[in-house]
This record gives C-alpha cells, sequence and structure tokens, in this order.
C-alpha cells in the first residue's frame, strides 16, 4: 500500500541508510538534482548570500541563478582557483560571520587557557566545540569557574546563521559587538566597514538575545527548585 506522501519502500531505505550512516535522519529524494536543491533551501532563508564557483554544473548553475533568487536569495560567482574574487565576491553578512567565529575561536581559547589548567590544542578544541559541535575531551567537573562561565558563554553565542549548532548565532552577537563599538565612539548609527546596518537588525538582535536570556532564566531557575542541582 502506497501512501500519498511516501511510500514504506522509500521510508525503509531512508532508515536503514540512516542507520548505516549514524545520523539522526534521511531524506530520500528521486534525483542528484533534488539533492542539490533540498541541501541549499534546507540551509538558506531570505536576505542570505550565496559565494559559488563560475563552474558550476549546468542544472546547479540554475538553481542558484534562477530559482533560489526568488525566494530573496542573492548570489555571487568567484573564479575556483582565485582566492582574491572569494574575498571580492563576500559582502558585509558573509564576512560579519567569518570574521566573527575567528574571533570567537580565537578568543574562546585564551580565555579557557588563561582561566582552566588545559592544555593549547584543549583549548582550542573546546572553544570550537561548545558553539558547534558539543563534544567534550576535558572533564567539565575540571573547569575552574570562571572557565565554566566562558563555556557558558561560547555555547549562548552559539554557531553562524545556517549551521548546525544553536545559540544566539555568531550575525546577532556580532550585531551587539558593532552596536557598542559605534556608539561608544559616539556614532548614532552602526557601520560595518562601508555599510550601515539599519537600527531594526539590533532591534532584532537585543529582543532575540533578551529572549533567549529570560528563557534560560527560568529553565535554570525550575531546575534549581526542582532539586536539579543537588544531582549533578
Amino acid at each position: 500500500v502506497y501512501g500519498r506522501y511516501g511510500n514504506p519502500t522509500v521510508s525503509m531505505f531512508e532508515e536503514r541508510f540512516r542507520m548505516l550512516e549514524g545520523a539522526e535522519s534521511c531524506y530520500a529524494v528521486a534525483s542528484g538534482m533534488s539533492a542539490a536543491f533540498g541541501s541549499l533551501a534546507c540551509q538558506l532563508k531570505t536576505g542570505d548570500h550565496i559565494v559559488a564557483s563560475k563552474d558550476l554544473f549546468g542544472s546547479n548553475f540554475q538553481i542558484v541563478t534562477t530559482i533560489l533568487p526568488k525566494f530573496g536569495i542573492s548570489y555571487a560567482f568567484a573564479a575556483g582557483n582565485d582566492a582574491a574574487s572569494w574575498l571580492a565576491a563576500m559582502k558585509p553578512n558573509t564576512k560579519v560571520v567569518l570574521t566573527m567565529t575567528a574571533a570567537l575561536f580565537v578568543l574562546g581559547a585564551l580565555l579557557i587557557k588563561a582561566t582552566t589548567d588545559i592544555t593549547w590544542l584543549g583549548a582550542f578544541f573546546t572553544s570550537i566545540s561548545t558553539r558547534t559541535a558539543g563534544f567534550a575531551t576535558f572533564p567539565l567537573n575540571e573547569f575552574s569557574s570562571a572557565g565554566l562561565f566562558v563555556v557558558i558563554m561560547l555555547m549562548f553565542i552559539g554557531a553562524s546563521p545556517a549551521s548546525m549548532g544553536g545559540g544566539l548565532t555568531t550575525s546577532t552577537f556580532a550585531v551587539l559587538v558593532l552596536a557598542v563599538w559605534n556608539f561608544a565612539r559616539g556614532r548614532s548609527e552602526i557601520r560595518a566597514g562601508r555599510r550601515t546596518i539599519p537600527l531594526s537588525i539590533l532591534f532584532k538582535a537585543a529582543a532575540v538575545t533578551t529572549t533567549a536570556a529570560v528563557v534560560i532564566g527560568i529553565v535554570r531557575a525550575r531546575y534549581a527548585t526542582s532539586g536539579g542541582t543537588k544531582g549533578g
């Protein structure tokens, strides 16, 4: 019996392939181009920007230039062997994410190393994994209080947009940092390079941060009152 929105043959294939790969889920499609579009569509949203190689396969070229722009997703092409062209094709939102990601990696590692007795390699890995994969190679009970605070803050900031990590996202945190920097310098607008970030974006970033902090505070309070802290 084949249902309107699926069939047992495909469902069995997805489940067995998921088990073979050790993945959380699997979704089967009818063609490679369906897979290419699906992998992009599930990660992108209106306002995002794609930087792709000029040597894309023909159908992928149509996806990037014709289909995705209908959803408000812009694009730029760069030469595959020319690093300068890739940098030139990036937009402020792309550069902000990359810069903030690198800054958090380095700053997080320095703070973890300064507050906890851990190797440099362990500090860098912890700085990365707390915002992304969530792997722990250093026992949490061996972190100092200051070290745990750094780890918690990195987890709160989280990963970049369209990634698999949680948290505020690096772009939201970057907007807040840029706002503080610009306002501290007496500016009435938020500048990122040669561009200006609308105040509406700042208001959204502040709303997301405030909501996240309140939710975490409520969960923490409920956990504490239920006696959760006694067990661990």
